[in-house]
């Protein structure tokens, strides 16, 4: 295998530095270094590659904490690695924004994803690794390969092992329709059966609860969702569980946006009325909670980047 180069931006340096790790398990020949991102004093960015990619796959690691900053810096430092002559560039996005416009909802509104998707292939990549995107559809919104890479069999794993207790009077609760299917998946994986939470949203960032379909009295509820953003849907999901006879209520999702509102943090509305959330590092944070578990992806990167390097199969690792 000829040698790639692992490139990180800094805010994702503790997780790329995971994946590197992973892939000196398996034995894979590359070059690691993170790239320089700066700020002028009228706001705009300028970046640097400080290793040399002529003829090299480049293997990206970014970090959208800030989505607007984050778009542009990705932009430039694609634009940066073609004029640098590499051979393949690939995006590894754990967390792509905008994600949740991808349709139309009401007249004259951008469809940001398809945008977006659009500029990330015009800057200069040629492949994206991304996971649990909130639709699947997102996918074909690019002209260049997308992994769409899924976290569900690992988090199936995790509460295997860690929840081994509560697993005999557990149910899958989806958050909302949509959500059925993934709930669904992950219920098949440990032999459990599934609640629906009916919800109808009155405004952006704020949900209403309708009515649970499906039997949670007694049960401890594990309420799973693709990301958790300021915790509005968690919340009034979990009240609606208890109210209706639920023991205790857990959640996990892939991405923990966790947004300040109105002066409260998601976490401490989230905690009031859920035991534990389960999280994984798709976006970089700086601080914990005891009652919040982070879940790596590190592992499952190195797998899929080793792969798309040597040419195996990257979806017998979802089998």
């Amino acid at each position: 295998m000829e040698e790639f180069v692992l490139l990180t931006s800094e805010q994702m340096k503790g997780f790329a530095e995971r994946v590197a790790e992973e892939l000196k398990v398996l034995k894979a020949t590359f070059a690691y270094s993170s790239v320089t991102i700066s700020t002028f004093a009228d706001k705009s960015n300028d970046v640097h590659i400080p290793v040399n990619v002529r003829k090299k796959n480049v293997y990206l690691v970014h970090s959208f904490s800030n989505p607007n900053d984050g778009y542009m810096q990705l932009f430039l430092l694609n634009d940066a690695l073609k004029r640098a002559s590499a051979e393949h560039i690939v995006n590894v996005l754990p967390y792509i924004p905008y994600s949740r416009k991808d349709w139309k909802d009401r007249p004259r509104v951008p469809i940001a994803a398809k945008l977006f998707a659009q500029l990330t292939e015009a800057s200069g990549a040629t492949r994206v690794i991304t996971n649990d995107l909130h639709a699947a559809q997102i996918q074909g919104f690019y002209d260049i390969a997308v992994d769409n890479l899924e976290s569900e069999r690992l988090l199936a794993e995790y509460v295997k092992k860690e929840y081994s207790a509560q697993l005999g009077s557990m149910v899958v609760v989806a958050p909302d329709t949509g959500r059925a299917k993934l709930a669904r998946n992950f219920a098949r994986r440990l032999g459990l059966n599934i609640a629906i939470i009916d919800k109808r949203r009155l405004r952006v960032n704020e949900a209403e609860v309708m009515h649970i379909v499906g039997d949670v009295s007694g049960k401890v509820c594990f309420m799973l969702d693709d990301m958790i953003d300021t915790g509005g849907t968690l919340v009034e999901g979990a009240k609606a569980l208890l109210k209706n006879g639920a023991i205790e209520v857990y959640a996990a999702c892939t991405h923990a946006i966790l947004s300040e509102k109105n002066g409260i943090k998601a976490e401490d509305k989230i905690l009031s009325s859920i035991k534990e959330i389960i999280i994984t590092d798709s976006i970089p944070r700086s601080d914990t909670h005891p009652r919040i578990r982070v879940m790596s992806l590190a592992g499952l990167y190195a797998n899929v980047i080793f792969r798309t390097e040597t040419g195996k199969s990257v979806s017998e690792l979802f089998c």
